[in-house]
């Protein structure tokens, strides 16, 4: 992976995936989704472990996004960047659509396409390229031999279902009840659908459905559904899908004439003014790992994140101005009381957040 854990600095820039779900209209689900094929039977415990145990699969796909986590209008963080990490919090809410190029092995090309701009993630196995076409401007990173080694599964910044469904089976398929559902068809292929249901009632995940495709056990589309509203609020799923393997050539980028390349050491310092690194580029010493606190487990975990963390104090900033203010024993601040996550941004500088209501997070906050 680009990052060699997945740290808690990574979650901070978009607070919906410290549920572990973050990141298709009806419409388009009908559509995708409408066929029920005949397939041999798998149980739920097969389809989990299928899913956790699959090889890397290359191939060519889009993938269509949609995410209504109820959150305020954050058209003032601008076009999706992956040169910079901040700008990544838009994904946490309205429709976008990516593009994924992947060999099965270390190598990637993830594009992002809104209003008319696209942002890239280029991964050659040695080199990463961070490219925004609105800003033109280039991140480049060298990539040591662990981290590149390490390159087995897409990244999480790719948004896709095979992450999402990973994130829910390896770290809540404990705290749930597992079963299967009718049989499906997505982006053309034949797939299974498992049903994750958390067991825990105070949190505000109603379930989540996985299609995983019959054939390669590759997950195809993952919908979350909350206790608070009718329809999904998260909703990623392929809408075309080829498993031939990309040439080399897609993972090598040259920067077009003009544009500003940014050599990347992935250090502590800061990068030129109005620049920063891609997002798990972010270095999180091991005292901010350590200081970040979490309380409950599964479904109702609440993290609390200190003020003084890198990354924290950037995503609140967007935020901050965006929500209603709140107080109690706790302290004070401005909440998030959303249809999937809820979060608290203190005004000393601390976030908590959950797939829980803002009550759990004020207890949290309060200890």
């Amino acid at each position: 992976m680009i990052l060699r854990a997945r740290k808690p600095s990574t979650r901070w820039i978009a607070p919906a995936a410290a549920a572990g779900l973050v990141i298709a209209s009806p419409a388009v689900l009908t559509s995708l989704a409408s066929a029920e094929p005949t397939l041999p039977p798998r149980s739920a415990e097969e389809l989990v472990s299928d899913v956790l145990s699959a090889d890397p699969v290359a191939f060519t796909g889009e993938i269509s996004q949609r995410t209504d986590l109820g959150l305020p209008d954050l058209s003032s963080v601008g076009g999706l960047d992956f040169s910079d990490p901040n700008s990544l919090l838009a994904l946490a809410s309205g429709s976008n659509t990516w593009r994924i190029w992947y060999d099965g092995g270390r190598a990637y090309r993830i594009a992002i396409i809104r209003d008319q701009t696209e942002s890239d993630l280029i991964s050659n196995g040695s080199v990463l390229w961070a490219w925004s076409s609105q800003s033109r401007t280039a991140v480049r990173t060298e990539l040591d031999g662990a981290t590149a080694a390490d390159q087995t599964q897409l990244p999480a910044e790719a948004g896709s279902p095979q992450e999402l469904a990973r994130q829910v089976l390896s770290e809540l398929e404990q705290y749930s009840t597992v079963q299967t559902d009718a049989n499906l068809t997505v982006a053309g292929r034949a797939a299974y659908e498992l049903v994750v249901k958390p067991e825990d009632e105070s949190t505000r995940v109603k379930d989540v459905r996985i299609a995983v495709d019959a054939e390669t056990q590759m997950p195809l589309r993952v919908l979350v559904h909350s206790t608070q509203v009718d329809e999904p609020v998260i909703d990623v799923a392929f809408t075309r899908l080829d498993y031939t393997a990309p040439s080399a050539s897609t993972f090598e980028f040259t920067p077009p004439p003009g544009a500003e390349v940014i050599e990347n050491t992935g250090s502590a310092e800061p990068l030129p003014s109005g620049t920063s690194a891609p997002v798990d580029q972010i270095p999180a010493s091991d005292e901010e790992i350590s200081s970040v606190e979490s309380s409950g487990e599964g479904w109702s975990s609440v993290t609390v994140v200190p003020a003084d963390a890198s990354g924290a104090a950037a995503a609140s900033g967007y935020l901050a101005g965006l929500l209603p203010a709140v107080s109690g024993e706790w302290g004070s601040g401005v909440v998030l009381d959303g249809t999937l996550v809820s979060l608290v941004i203190t005004d000393d500088g601390r976030m908590a957040w959950g797939a829980v209501a803002p009550e759990a997070l004020y207890e949290a906050l309060a200890r």
